[in-house]
């Protein structure tokens, strides 16, 4: 959205921790683009998330977990494209990132584990790869007694997202992401780490997906 159409910015405050859906539509050939501020309307690095096309040209989403604050939700367009649309958010009260790091599930190794993804599954994380990995995830504590090489697969019936932190609330410590592998439906790791406690992520490339 860094072309020359023009925006609309919208601004909402959230009084607790909550994740937002925030839904845009928009008509005929209008291809429309949302971005989402935190704290300063004008600041461009005080951007939280960002899309243009969500499934196509003429939808975009933001879903993301939320502190408490103030937001500023900008309708733009890409190139110059402009024209009417239809802007939705809901919001629904989220877990914090350290409840939800407390309640990771074990992962042992050789030991195969499955799930299921919803679209009730709250967006707390991102990573570096798979478009920010902006659907729900499971988060999985992974205990490594010494020097070891890992090797994470992951098979899904839709474009999953595998990723893995030293620390669990930490997008810093990330060390290592995997969007698409064979195909969208696979994803490995393949890591040498140090002995410890890792965080394992698995999430989706887009929301509402699982």
């Amino acid at each position: 959205a860094r072309g020359g159409a023009p925006e609309v910015v919208y601004a909402f405050t959230l009084d607790r921790r909550q994740q937002v859906n925030i839904a845009l539509e928009t008509t005929g050939s209008f291809d429309g683009a949302l971005y989402l501020r935190a704290g300063n309307c004008e600041a461009a690095s005080a951007e939280v998330a960002c899309n243009d096309d969500e499934g196509d040209t003429n939808h975009s989403r933001v879903v993301q977990a939320l502190d408490p604050g103030q937001y500023f939700v900008f309708v733009d367009g890409f190139g110059r494209g402009r024209g009417s649309y239809t802007l939705t958010l809901n919001a629904q009260d989220v877990p914090s990132v350290a409840e939800v790091c407390q309640n990771a599930t074990p992962l042992a190794a050789n030991t195969p584990v499955t799930g299921q993804l919803t679209a009730q599954d709250f967006n707390v994380f991102t990573a570096r790869c798979g478009n920010n990995a902006r659907g729900g995830e499971r988060v999985y504590r992974l205990e490594v007694p010494q020097e070891s090489r890992l090797q994470l697969h992951e098979e899904s019936d839709y474009d999953g997202v595998l990723y893995m932190r030293r620390a669990c609330g930490d997008p810093g410590t990330e060390v290592d992401c995997n969007d698409d592998a064979e195909d969208t439906q696979h994803a490995r790791i393949n890591a040498v780490v140090p002995a410890g406690t890792y965080y394992v992520y698995s999430d989706a490339y887009r929301p509402g997906t699982g």
